[in-house]
């Protein structure tokens, strides 16, 4: 980045809140790179993020990759429609999960009713 740093009559650094915003969320750098950038020390950069518009800003990294759509109308069609059948086989096999489930519940509530059954009550 090619950034020209201003400075005031005595040489310090002119820095602007917006300038600090734009390297953070548009470029993306962390607060040691903002350091170096600007050629400022940890410290000083700590006292500009005390400012009441820098405090708690964080950085929005960009991505380190860019993403092409590369697929036309029709390609994206045939794998729309792949994923339609898809949907339908899971709900297929989601329905017959639950349907195992219900016959499992029911034959365990009927093997504890005959076993209550078929258990002697000796305290009666």
């Amino acid at each position: 980045m090619n950034l020209e740093l201003n400075r005031d009559a005595q040489g310090r650094l002119k820095v602007t809140t917006s300038l600090v915003i734009s390297l953070l969320k548009d470029e993306g750098m962390s607060r040691e790179e903002i350091a170096e950038t600007l050629e400022l020390t940890m410290a000083d950069v700590k006292r500009i993020f005390q400012h009441p518009k820098l405090k708690g800003l964080k950085t929005a990294k960009k991505p380190m990759f860019v993403l092409e759509d590369d697929l036309d109308e029709d390609t994206l069609a045939q794998y729309t429609e792949d994923e339609d059948n898809s949907e339908e086989e899971t709900t297929v096999q989601v329905d017959l999960i639950d349907a195992i489930a219900e016959v499992t519940t029911e034959d365990s509530y009927e093997a504890n009713v005959i076993a209550d059954a078929n258990t002697p009550s000796w305290n009666n």
